[in-house]
This record gives C-alpha cells, structure tokens and sequence, in this order.
C-alpha cells in the first residue's frame, strides 16, 4: 500500500496552450538527462588488493569508515549480516550507472509504488540475479572476505624480518629467528668469531693460573681445618677447585666483554634486517667501533649502582650486628637481599633500551641514557616480562649446550680437568657454544623491543617504511 510519504515526487506540468484551447495532454514518463544507457557493469581487469582497509586514518586498530547501507562494492564480499539486495531486470533507460541509486528512488527492499515503467518489471522475484550480478550468498570476484568480519586484521608492510607494526611477543621471536636465518654469516659467524677470542684468551690464563689457584685454596683450606674433622680437607678434595672457579672467572669476564660488543653489532645488524636494508660486517663494524667504551659504561653502570647499594646496606648490617643487636642485623640483612633484587630489576629493565638508543640514534652518551630512560616509561612490565622470559629461555638452552662439556671433561680427566688442555678444550668448545646462542637470541630480541617501543609511542613504523621503500 502506498502511503504519501512514499509517493513518488511529481513531475513537472505538463504544457496547456493559452486560452485553455485543447484537451490537457499527460505528462509522459519523464526522461532525466543524466548518464548514458550503460553496457553493463564495468569489470575491472582484477581485483586491487589494498595495504589497509579503506577509511583508515593510517593507525593499525582503528576502525574503518561505517559501510554505506546498500548493494557492496563490485569485488567484495557483503558485510555480514546485512539483508540481500533486491533483484532487478535489464537496465531501463536513463536508469543511473551500476551501484548508484537515483535521486528519489525508493529505498532499498522498498516495493516501488505506482506500475511499473516502461521495459521493467513490476515486482522482481527474490532470489533473481540482477543483470551482470552474481546470486545473493555466492561470493563476487576478489576471493578473501570483505574486511570488518570476524577474525580481520589489517595487513602491515614486512620489507624485512617483522610486519612494521606493533609486535606481539610471538612475532618478536619470530623475528629474532629470521635474523639469524636471513644473515647466518653475521648473526652467527661474526659473534661465535668474537666470542670465541674473548673465550679463549681468558682460557689459556686461566690454564696458567691454575695450578697456584689450586695450592692456594688447598693450603687456606687445611690452614682453617688442619685435623680434617670438619671434612674441609683429606678425603674431600679440593685440589681442582681453585682451577675450576678461576676458569669460570676468567672466561665469564671475557664472554661479559665480548657480549657487549656483539650486542651493539647486532643492534646495529637488526635495524637493517627490518628494512631489508643489505650489510656486511665492515658496514657494522664502523657503527659501532667508536662507542664500544660507551656500550661498556651503559652495561657497567647498574651494576655499580647495586654494588654501591649493597655496600652501604652491608655496613649498616655489620654495625647492628657489632653493637650486638642480633634481631636488627637479621633484620636489615634480609631488607638488604629484597632491595638489592628489585633495585637490581629495575636499573636492569629502565637501561634495557639504553644501549640501542646509543649505536641507532647517534646520541652522546648522557643523552642516550636520559633517552633510553623515557623509552622504558610506561612500558616497564612489558618488557621486564619479555627479558625475563627471554632470559629464562637462553640460560636453559646455555645450560643443556655447556654442562654435557663439563661433564664429558669431568670423565675424562677426573679430579681437575682444568689443569688438562683436553679437559679444558671440551669446557670452551661448548661455551663457546652457549654463549653464540644465547648472546645473540637475546640481543635480538632487546633491539627489536627498541623498535617496538618506538613505533608504539612514536610511529616508527611510517619511518621505516619510507626508508624501506627507499632501499
């Protein structure tokens, strides 16, 4: 039933001649001067597949442009949930272009009032195809369902090993992995190279610090229990001891050092692999060869913070326990291991990002540390969460890749395999091993924490895919 709100507009009147000579003539149906009788539907030669979906302020999350309501777009999928366009004849004259209503053309599912024109259908049957249009519920040309539905995710730029957008912890170590399966030579060769000096310098003097190592232990030992009743010397031998903890020093010293440079190479390796930018090791070496004191300073300077924090807690310890207040002493010593933990925790995550922001950025090192500190700001539990288990992860590999090497040269040369050059090849060989590893996993995952920050609070990402594109 047609109500006046859907009636048709009136046309306009028709001629009356003057005098009112003449029967009033009516008024045909009125042909707009609008666009020509199409073909059909233009096709395109294939579907555009878009970076984004359309009405996107460029932001990853946010929400796209409200869909008008009406037929879909030729190449996408209707929006769920929406009611299927009603079916159509041929196209009449005049009628507008494919998708384009008419200016008070009835709306859409409405029945369109009065008879129908001339050359169309009255009422059109459900389910009928339009004219060059695919059958409601059968997919259009363009294959992927249209964005919006469930389960859609806008795609993100990946000119290199991670899709430039914020990163999800998976897709931070998927992306320490393709570094080292993209650039093998650098990521593993260049720090098993480094590595393996710093471990075999400090190996070859611990073999020659050995021996006094030993007869110094075992003689302050025997000084302390010269009767062996309290089993510190005798049956319970202590000769290789001293051998094995100034090997552990030594080479633990070494692995430190050499972990420090690596990172800053590999930081450096990282920043280009994102933007599939190629390098070679002379390209790192010159970015990172003049702030290697720089790198060691940043590393040193938590450490010395919670040296100096120890140290004072200590002395106070020490008072209360000479002015012979036992209950205060246990009291401050047990304060003394809780705040040095989470003083230690914290200076650790806080300087996370420092050392990245000193080789990328080209800051002095003051300012590299103000920076990197503001980089940590707001996003402490994150990465405090992603270090720990990163961390947690290494040193269980390290362990499986080292202890088998102590324990083969334990067999073989028992006692004191460190005085032995076998016993101690075997120890090096697999710390050599553990440390390649674990250093640079870690170090990968420490500079892509950097980028992630940065494209999160500071759209990086547009940045990099500029310079991605300038490659």
């Amino acid at each position: 039933m047609t109500t006046p709100d859907d009636a048709p507009e009136p046309g306009p009147a028709p001629f009356a001649p003057p005098g009112g000579a003449g029967p009033s003539v009516p008024a045909g149906p009125s042909v707009p001067a609008g666009p020509s009788v199409p073909a059909g539907p233009s096709v395109p030669a294939g579907p555009s597949v878009p970076a984004g979906p359309p009405g996107s302020a460029g932001g990853w999350g946010q929400p796209t442009a409200a869909i008008g309501y009406g037929q879909p777009k030729y190449g996408q999928y209707a929006p769920q949930g929406a009611v299927p366009p009603a079916p159509a004849g041929p196209p009449q004259y005049g009628q507008p272009q494919y998708g384009q209503p008419q200016s008070g053309q009835p709306q859409y599912g409405q029945p369109q009032p009065g008879p129908p024109q001339y050359g169309q259908p009255g009422q059109p049957q459900y389910g009928q195809p339009q004219y060059g249009q695919p059958q409601y519920g059968q997919p259009q040309y363009g294959g992927p369902a249209g964005f919006g539905g469930p389960g859609w995710r806008p795609l993100a730029a990946k000119p290199g090993i991670i899709p430039l957008r914020p990163l999800s912890l998976g897709e931070l170590y998927d992306g320490a992995f393709a570094a080292i399966r993209t650039n093998p030579k650098v990521m593993l060769g260049v720090v098993g190279l480094v590595i393996s000096v710093a471990t075999i310098i400090p190996a070859i003097l611990s073999y020659l610090v050995a021996p006094a190592a030993n007869r110094w232990l075992d003689s302050s030992f025997s000084s302390i229990d010269p009767s062996g009743d309290l089993g510190l010397s005798g049956e319970f031998n202590i000769t290789g001891l001293g051998g094995q903890l100034s090997q552990s020093v030594f080479i633990g010293f070494g692995v430190y050092l050499a972990s420090i440079i690596t990172t800053g190479l590999l930081i450096v390796a990282i920043s280009r692999a994102v933007i599939n930018k190629p390098f070679t090791v002379s390209d790192l070496w010159q970015q990172v060869r003049g702030k290697i004191l720089g790198l060691i300073a940043i590393s040193l300077l938590p450490g010395i913070a919670v040296l100096v924090l120890a140290g004072v807690l200590g002395l106070l310890a020490f008072a209360a326990a000479q002015a012979d207040v036992p209950v205060l002493a246990g009291l401050l010593i047990l304060v003394l291991v809780v705040v040095v933990i989470v003083v230690a925790v914290w200076l650790t995550v806080r300087f996370l990002l420092t050392s990245a922001t000193y080789v990328l950025e080209g800051q002095g090192l003051g300012s590299a540390i103000r920076r990197g500190w503001l980089l940590s700001r707001g996003s402490f539990w994150r990465l405090l969460g992603i270090y720990l288990l990163s961390s947690i992860i290494t040193s269980i590999v390290s362990s499986l890749v080292a202890l088998p090497g102590s324990f083969i040269a334990e067999i073989i040369y028992p006692g004191d395999y460190s005085s032995h050059v076998g016993g101690l090849a075997i120890v090096v060989v697999t710390q050599i091993l553990a440390s390649t590893i674990s250093t640079t996993f870690l170090s990968s995952v420490i500079a892509l924490l950097y980028i992630d920050v940065r494209m999160r609070r500071e759209g990086l990402d547009v940045e990099l895919i500029a310079a991605a594109d300038a490659v």
